[in-house]
């Protein structure tokens, strides 16, 4: 069967770049922040050519809430899936859409899965529903859409493990606040593997990103220190997050206890089911 063609939006942040350094079966497209600005036919171009398109476009959401962030956070999320879909409608070709979005979508309370309605409140929820709302209400006939609620990713050499990792090789890591809130985390390497599951799969609808077992903020900075073989009782007050990223500082403080169910049901496997391998993976990188 011939291999797919996959667009990728957003195509120079740290998820897209080891998608495409690991996607070698298929022919890749890169859709990037300059084919959404100006006419629309750089970007319609590029979608027609598509069997699947990847959606990771948005500005960074861990950053200091102005006034002037949020629009961007929010703008850059609605406007450019938004061309998108008009785009996919102007083709008349079927197309699968896998767009990113994030468990921070639920609230802080209880186990969630893919049929968890119980959401978040705030800055964050907005986005991520208007975003999430887009596709979800979307009529078009030629379009299969599944969408990807990621937790925190880990990897060595990029996102949150990488501005850690300094921090508690030299003894200075700490839990932050008290450490009881959750951390539903997956590997990158398990990411890619299950974005290709999906797609390979045909797969749509809702599906958590997250590794089968979550844990505490607490139990993430233990065994930080058990494979540095360092101490980790510096704990990062809340207070200071606050001060420096206002209330921004609540993707960091606050978490969600995630399960990929739909992902284990459907029958994948995670090569890094827990925090314990992915850290000692990811602290060799």
């Amino acid at each position: 069967m011939e291999s797919k063609i996959i667009a990728i939006s957003g195509a120079t942040g740290f998820i897209a770049e080891h998608l495409i350094n690991a996607f070698k079966e298929y022919k890749t497209i890169l859709i990037t922040r300059e084919d959404f600005k100006g006419k629309s036919d750089i970007l319609f171009e590029k979608i027609i050519k598509a069997d699947v398109l990847i959606n990771l476009a948005g500005e960074p959401i861990i950053k200091r809430w102005n006034k002037n962030n949020k629009q961007a956070i929010m703008n850059s999320r609605i406007d450019t899936t938004t061309k998108i879909l008009k785009g996919i409608q102007l083709t008349g070709k079927n197309i699968h859409l896998l767009s990113a979005s994030a468990i921070g979508i639920y609230n802080d309370k209880g186990i969630h899965n893919e049929q968890s309605c119980q959401y978040s409140e705030g800055f964050l929820y907005e986005v991520i529903e208007n975003w999430e709302m887009l596709i979800r209400k979307t009529r078009l006939k030629n379009l299969k859409w599944t969408i990807l609620r990621i937790g925190i990713v880990l990897a060595g050499n990029g996102g949150f493990y990488r501005r850690v990792k300094p921090i508690f090789k030299i003894g200075l890591g700490g839990k932050i606040g008290n450490g009881k809130q959750w951390m539903s985390f997956i590997h990158i390497d398990d990411l890619v593997n299950a974005v290709r599951f999906i797609i390979e799969k045909e797969l749509d609808g809702i599906f958590n990103l997250t590794a089968p077992n979550p844990v505490t903020n607490k139990e993430f900075t233990q065994v930080i220190a058990r494979i540095f073989k360092k101490p980790a009782i510096i704990p990062l007050p809340v207070m200071a997050l606050k001060i420096v990223f206002g209330e921004g500082a609540s993707v960091i403080y606050s978490g969600q206890n995630v399960i990929p169910e739909r992902l284990i049901t459907e029958g994948f496997k995670f090569k890094y089911p827990d925090i314990e391998s992915t850290l000692k993976a990811i602290s060799v990188d």
